[in-house]
């Protein structure tokens, strides 16, 4: 019996001994199916997450496309003056990004065309916010407040433009016509001659410090700046106030000059006529001071001084074959 017994335990020590082996092979070949698994489902989530990223990454260039292509077309409509379908086209560009710079300035523009002065501030301030050393930006919501005769703050606006940059010429200008305009000579000279200093060949701002002179009546400063302009650029305007500013300073030859190549370049510019009728009539060369104040006396706004002027050579003349 008791050998039995130890025939048993030795025949399930066998047993055990034997099956061993193929239960761990078992175990084996689990585990590593699990690892195997696993390792396809990362390879799977890899390329899933690739994909999506090319997704993306082609509905980002399909949405940009789309944008250059609105925005493009904004701007052709913008150049053949369609300033409602420019608008339209700014706004679908915006649709898509709101903060594209480019475009709010695009609507801006649009804007002020249109005359909606306060919407194209809007949307040059929309576009500041976005980027904030965006200075045409600026400038432009300046332009706007001055329409709206927001003067001081479009002053503070220039301000921000040539902070944002110094060498911003466009906005020194502006800034000085209303300084001008505000009979603070001062400011405005001291603003035109950054403008002049920014951009040296600047004609305009050159010929606004020429005016400024001359309102205070400082005609050498005033000749010497105005020249620059006439020299720079050949506008009728600059040459009427270098002809008054010769009158003023007693050059009258070169003011017939002047005022002669501003009728060049305008004709029967009412102003430069006046100023020529005033030189020849210092000269007594009567006959040519008529000639000239009979044009200026068809603009309605020169009419009155022009007749003055008109009736007291009629005057000297009588008194003189008297």
């Amino acid at each position: 019996m008791r050998f039995m017994s130890k025939v048993l335990v030795l025949f399930s020590c066998l047993i055990l001994f034997t099956s061993h082996p193929v239960f761990g092979q078992q175990t084996q070949s689990q585990e590593e199916y699990q690892k195997q698994l696993k390792e396809h489902e990362k390879k799977v989530a890899e390329i899933e997450a690739k994909n999506a990223e090319k997704r993306a990454e082609l509905e980002k260039i399909k949405t940009e496309n789309q944008k250059k292509e609105l925005y493009n077309s904004a701007n052709r409509a913008y150049k053949i003056r369609n300033y409602s379908q420019a608008l339209n086209f700014y706004n679908q560009v915006l649709d898509i990004d709101a903060c594209f710079t480019k475009a709010l300035y695009g609507k801006g523009l649009a804007l002020n065309k249109l005359r909606n002065y306060s919407a194209a501030v809007e949307a040059f301030e929309a576009a500041t916010e976005c980027d904030p050393t965006y200075a045409r930006a600026y400038w432009g919501m300046g332009a706007n407040q001055k329409k709206l005769q927001q003067l001081d703050k479009a002053v503070a606006s220039f301000d921000k433009a040539v902070k944002v940059d110094p060498t911003y010429s466009k906005a020194y200008y502006e800034k000085g016509l209303i300084l001008k305009q505000q009979k603070n000579f001062s400011g405005a000279e001291a603003t035109f001659k950054a403008a002049i200093e920014a951009e040296p060949d600047y004609a305009q701002a050159h010929a606004a410090l020429g005016d400024t002179y001359l309102d205070q009546r400082k005609t050498k400063l005033a000749i010497s700046s105005l020249k620059k302009s006439v020299e720079l650029n050949a506008s009728a305007r600059p040459y009427y106030r270098l002809a008054e500013a010769y009158n003023q300073s007693g050059q009258h030859e070169a003011a017939i000059d002047a005022a002669k190549a501003a009728i060049n370049v305008k004709r029967n510019y009412a102003p430069a006529a006046f100023e020529a009728g005033v030189a020849y009539k210092a000269l007594t060369s009567y006959n040519d001071a008529l000639k000239y104040f009979q044009i200026s006396l068809k603009d309605k706004g020169w009419r009155k001084v022009a007749q003055y002027e008109i009736d007291r050579i009629k005057e000297e003349i009588k008194k003189s074959a008297n």
